[in-house]
């Protein structure tokens, strides 16, 4: 593992393209997104967990390129992916994981990011409002078919939109 940039990466800054929302350090992130994953998925390998952990660190290299932008443009997202994977490969970071872990990584990646927006509307910053509907939309429509499997990753979702409408 390329220690020094791994560690770097927990510095690049996140919502720099949103207005009126506190910056939020990948760092920051990546650790909510590793407690996500343990309460959701408690079963889930050292390899998952190291995975959360530094799952945005190839941002170090290429920036964080808000996720609307990949949704949007599938062909650059590709693109983005296969970049990230060879920094990831180059700097120790590539993490195996199985369908189920990659998956939950993704829940957990989506719930932090609703979860920060929810914090921040607590705080007054009513714009996070907009990425948190986004956040929503993408994990309903991503992982509906999913309640059984990860009860409590869907426990989650309901608590987050009920705090968000309490707001």
């Amino acid at each position: 593992m390329n220690i020094r940039n791994v560690l770097h990466s927990g510095d690049v800054v996140r919502f720099h393209n949103h207005v009126g929302i506190d910056k939020q350090k990948t760092s920051e992130h990546q650790w909510g997104v590793a407690l996500i994953v343990e309460h959701i998925y408690p079963e889930g390998s050292k390899a998952l967990l190291l995975a959360a952990l530094t799952h945005d660190a190839a941002e170090y290299y290429m920036g964080d390129i808000p996720a609307p932008v990949k949704w949007d443009n599938p062909e650059l997202k590709r693109m983005l992916q296969q970049m990230e994977r060879k920094w990831e490969e180059r700097n120790g970071v590539d993490f195996d994981l199985h369908e189920d872990e990659h998956r939950v990584l993704k829940m957990a990646d989506t719930l932090e990011g609703m979860w920060f927006c929810v914090h921040q509307v607590r705080m007054g910053n009513i714009n996070a409002k907009r990425p948190f509907r986004k956040w929503r939309t993408f994990f309903h429509d991503t992982f509906s078919g999913y309640q059984e499997k990860y009860p409590k990753a869907f426990q989650f979702y309901s608590n987050l939109i009920q705090e968000m409408e309490e707001l």
